[in-house]
């Protein structure tokens, strides 16, 4: 006989979720198979603030001189 495949519970999605975040991801949507394998997440990192500030300074100079 064959054994079953163990339940998903939600421990393990929140486990998955806290992974992904730690690794500077935003989880938007995530898919785990029935053998409790994370297939895929999906999400962005967040924008870091030291990087809006250049961001926006290049903005400004590329706008300056046209």
């Amino acid at each position: 006989m064959a054994r079953r495949a163990q339940k998903i519970t939600q421990g393990d999605i929140t486990r998955a979720a806290k992974g992904a975040a730690k690794a500077g991801l935003t989880v938007q949507h995530m898919e785990i198979d029935l053998e409790r394998r994370i297939i895929r997440i999906t999400g962005e990192a967040p924008p870091s603030a030291a990087n809006d500030d250049l961001d926006q300074e290049l903005a400004e100079f590329i706008h300056a001189k046209g």
